[in-house]
């Protein structure tokens, strides 16, 4: 429609993000109130604030490191209620003790 028309955008006005771009926008200034995605993004606890949703499904295979280098560092930040499905008991024996003191 007319009111939806961008002229020069027809096709489309996606380009590439950056982390610096995603963090300014996404991130809490309080380091303790982010949901860590990769080494270098994270996004802020407040829905609200950012309008995203929170959830998230990790999947790789065997050795992709989706324990070490994704839920491990968010579960030892222990700033929000997760539920990781853990069926060697790996995580809880490494990050249960951790999660006893807090």
């Amino acid at each position: 429609t007319r009111r939806n028309y961008r002229k020069g955008e027809e096709h489309g006005s996606a380009k590439w993000g950056n982390a610096g771009t995603l963090n300014k926008k996404y991130r809490d200034k309080d380091a303790s109130e982010n949901k860590l995605l990769t080494q270098s993004v994270c996004i802020g606890l407040d829905g609200k604030k950012h309008r995203r949703n929170l959830n998230i499904l990790v999947v790789g295979g065997s050795g992709a490191g989706k324990t070490r280098f994704f839920c491990k560092p968010n579960v030892m930040q222990c700033n929000t209620s997760m539920v990781i499905l853990d069926p060697k008991g790996e995580i809880v024996r490494d990050t249960g003790g951790l999660l006893e003191k807090k």
